[in-house]
């Protein structure tokens, strides 16, 4: 097997998957980055990676050039680490501060206040939120939705709103595979991938133990994050696709 490149999301929730690719794959096989999901998405649509941790919002962009493979991030229902906070009750924000790491969780949120919620704010892009503190409302994803969600009274979670307003579960990212990447690549990537969905104690074990102290290991992703992309799975973010390029058409 040549040297694989690939990107995966620097957040929590992957922890399975990082475990096993370390774990099955020598070092010398394979060169993982861990970046934020909007990182990810550029070394995918520039073609810089062979596998990838795809963000579910530039999907619509990259397919056929990439194939899908049967592991995600996904949720169905509450999903703990993609958060609308607010200082307001959801009929009063007028302002809201996008956490622009994720496309997939911005497009999200927007669908959600136009399908779900009724209303109508000013989007606000920050890459980092200074404003936190002070902000009226904001999208937090990953690690920093645990560390913000005690500071707002009012908490929406963007899984849970989805599956209230479609029934379906929601996909966040999805592994991908370029067209051309030989199968023995891909099968070795592959059960990788399985062995850390399947080991996902051990994962959790191998963390430091003071790196996620105030956080439900097991539950979270044991429970709160799905991995594997089932049929179901996979007709919510065809319903999220859908739905991204209606929104995206009517500007």
């Amino acid at each position: 097997m040549e040297k694989t490149n690939v990107t995966a999301v620097s957040y929590l929730n992957t922890l399975p998957f990082v475990y096993g690719i370390n774990t099955r794959i020598p070092k010398e096989d394979v060169f993982l980055s861990l970046d934020v999901p909007s990182e990810c998405a550029r070394k995918i649509i520039h073609h810089e990676v062979d596998f990838g941790l795809a963000p579910s919002g530039i999907l619509n962009q990259i397919l056929p050039q990439y194939n899908l493979m049967p592991y995600c991030i996904g949720a169905d229902g509450a999903v703990s680490s993609v958060m609308l906070l607010s200082r307001v009750p959801m009929p009063d924000i007028t302002k809201v501060y996008l956490d622009v790491d994720s496309r997939t969780s911005v497009l999200l949120v927007r669908l959600l206040a136009k399908h779900l919620w009724a209303i109508s704010p000013e989007w606000v892009d920050q890459t980092v939120i200074h404003e936190a503190k002070e902000a009226e409302s904001l999208l937090a994803i990953g690690d920093k939705a645990f560390a913000l969600k005690g500071q707002f009274p009012y908490q929406w979670d963007l899984g849970l709103e989805w599956k209230k307003l479609t029934g379906l579960p929601f996909v966040f990212a999805v592994w991908v595979t370029r067209t051309y990447t030989f199968p023995q690549s891909r099968k070795v990537i592959e059960d990788a991938l399985g062995y850390g969905v399947s080991h996902i104690q051990e994962a959790i074990d191998s963390c430091p133990e003071d790196k996620y102290r105030d956080i439900d290991l097991v539950t979270y992703l044991n429970h709160d994050i799905h991995y594997r992309m089932t049929e179901t799975f996979r007709k919510g973010l065809d319903t999220f696709l859908e739905m991204v390029k209606e929104l995206e058409q009517a500007g």
